[in-house]
């Protein structure tokens, strides 16, 4: 991630301000509420770097996912977050010339991860048919 003065960008739309623009579009206040948590999240984040909508790769993803489990963030929390980032880019990737990078590729939940892992273990398949045989 580049860190540049906010002269360097000018001309070119930043993830905040760009974010912020979508986050007001939401009309139910619980969903601004929600999208706005994610925002401040992420601006706590970047810190005082700036960042450009076209900059925004797995890196940046990656990033932001290992600083919320840094910091204490439950799973659910993370990929909540997660979500409303991959939505807001999505969103901001459609209304706009931005290529798009697969910047969300293979970010998954941990949840997930967890059901495909357990899908291939014999151990797991073992411990719900028993489950399955108490129902």
């Amino acid at each position: 991630m580049l860190n540049r003065s906010k002269e360097e960008v000018t001309g070119v739309t930043e993830v905040t301000t760009r974010f912020h623009e979508l986050v007001e579009s939401y009309t139910k206040p619980q969903t601004a509420k929600n999208y706005g948590n994610f925002l401040s999240s992420f601006q706590k984040y970047l810190g005082d770097r700036i960042l450009r909508l076209e900059e925004i790769d797995k890196t940046v993803v990656e990033g932001y996912k290992t600083w919320l489990v840094d910091n204490g963030c439950q799973a659910t929390y993370i990929t909540q977050y997660l979500q409303y980032f991959r939505s807001l880019y999505n969103k901001a990737l459609r209304e706009g010339s931005l290529p798009k990078t697969n910047a969300f590729e293979n970010v998954g939940s941990a949840k997930a991860k967890a059901v495909q892992s357990c899908n291939h273990s014999s151990e797991c398949v073992t411990t719900l048919q028993k489950i399955a045989e108490f129902g």
